[in-house]
């Protein structure tokens, strides 16, 4: 059988992109059928696949329908994933391949059901820009979405245009001359972000001078979005899903509920599934914003898009692609864009204005504090120097672990750290390293 798990396939004038449906057999030989491009297995809720067993973690493994193949993944489980026997940290999955989470066997195949995704013929919908199949399949995506009043929730890795999305939703919509009120959930203190969505009265808190009316009501008629998702305090999230389930809000300090109609469309980078599994996110609120559930994919993941996106950005700057160096796009194109469209905007920029930029700033080389496949000692150079090096080693490896081990709740890698959450963000800084850029590096 062809590696290949998915394949783009043409019906007339029309394309679609068409995936198999995996299937995985428990030891009693029941099928288990899953249709979604990634499917999560575990203890906890959230999980596509529950396994109730004390030998399974909470969140213990996935398996990925990628374009080239099955990827599965061990999601740092406590007695491991093994494939055929061996315990892997990630491997490419055959149909027949015996897999054991903890001490539950399952075995995976694929079925001969497919799923179709149909993929629109344009290469940019509103602000958004790519020619790839998986954009294309956004684009179709949203352009169904968007004419409906469902409450949408969009994943993706920082800087992956989730906010651009979400305005394009809006745009479409049929509440697009209502307002747009956007929330960053993770750039509002935790004292003041209930004040931001559902609104005060006057003398609410120290400081409340004078009523204010939050987000849900301003945005009435329209939409609010939401964005980073993930960070919304644990003792909000049952107010916030009071909120879409009776469409009402409660000022602080009041107890008249307002009725508000609002579109909400939410966003965040963080593995929601994974924050519900765990007990970081109400697995009730996480249904009810996933009605629509839209995943934008990286930028590495889709680098025939880069010439669009440049000439995009270079547009946007009033110049012309002839104005950026020759050898540009082939240089862009050997980058693994960590930072996705975003640092891809960044670097267009600096080379607009330097003539050159240099990428591989943060990529860590062999033998440098980024590598630790081995300590090497060497005899001719003096024991403070070496000391230096390898406690650099150590702590910048312990903290991208740690930040991807806590999915980027550094918090919470604060408390298993055994220190305060400022401490990890200044060792992430003298690395230059920051939790986007941290959460990429996972394969």
């Amino acid at each position: 059988m062809s590696r290949n798990a998915t394949v783009l396939i043409q019906s007339g004038a029309q394309q679609f992109l068409e995936q198999p449906t995996i299937i995985l057999t428990d030891d009693s030989g029941a099928q288990h059928h899953f249709e979604h491009k990634t499917v999560r297995v575990g203890a906890g809720p959230g999980n596509d696949f529950r396994l109730a067993h004390e030998t399974i973690s909470s969140v213990h493994l996935e398996i990925e329908v990628r374009l080239n193949g099955f990827r599965i993944r061990d999601l740092g489980s406590t007695n491991g994933t093994y494939v055929n026997g061996v315990r892997i940290e990630s491997a490419w999955l055959e149909p027949g391949s015996k897999i054991m989470a903890g001490q539950i066997p399952m075995t995976f195949s694929v079925s001969s059901e497919k799923v179709k995704s149909e993929l629109t013929q344009e290469t940019n919908l509103g602000q958004a820009v790519g020619q790839s199949a998986s954009m294309r399949v956004v684009f179709s995506r949203v352009q169904r979405a968007a004419k409906t009043n469902a409450t949408i929730l969009l994943r993706g890795e920082t800087g992956t245009g989730k906010e651009v999305i979400a305005g394009t939703i809006w745009e479409r919509s049929s509440r697009a001359e209502k307002p747009f009120v956007v929330i960053d959930c993770g750039a509002i203190s935790r004292s003041l972000i209930e004040s931001e969505l559902f609104g005060h009265e006057k003398g609410a808190f120290t400081g409340a001078e004078k009523k204010r009316r939050g987000a849900f009501e301003r945005a009435h008629g329209g939409t609010v979005f939401l964005d980073e998702l993930g960070e919304l305090p644990l003792e909000l999230q049952p107010k916030l899903l009071r909120v879409l389930e009776s469409k009402t809000i409660q000022r602080l300090g009041s107890e008249e509920r307002i009725p508000v109609d609002v579109r909400v469309i939410a966003a965040t980078h963080r593995d929601l599934r994974t924050m519900v599994a765990k007990g970081d996110f109400r697995e009730d609120l996480y249904y009810r914003l996933a009605v629509v559930e839209l995943e934008l994919p990286a930028l590495r993941e889709r680098k025939e898009d880069i010439p669009l996106l440049v000439e995009s950005f270079v547009q946007d700057m009033g110049a012309q692609m002839s104005d950026l160096p020759e050898t540009t796009l082939q240089q862009f194109a050997k980058y693994d864009w960590p930072g996705n469209c975003r640092e891809l905007r960044n670097a267009v920029e600096r080379m607009m204005i330097l003539g050159q930029v240099d990428l591989n700033r943060d990529t860590p080389a062999a033998g440098s504090p980024g590598d630790t496949s081995r300590l090497e000692i060497d005899l001719e150079r003096p024991y403070k120097s070496q000391k230096q090096q390898h406690i650099a080693q150590f702590e910048r490896a312990y903290v991208i672990q740690l930040i991807q081990y806590t999915s980027g709740n550094v918090s919470k890698a604060g408390r298993i750290a055994g220190i305060d959450r400022m401490s990890l963000h200044k060792i992430m800084s003298r690395y230059e390293l920051d939790v986007p850029t941290i959460l990429a590096m996972r394969t």
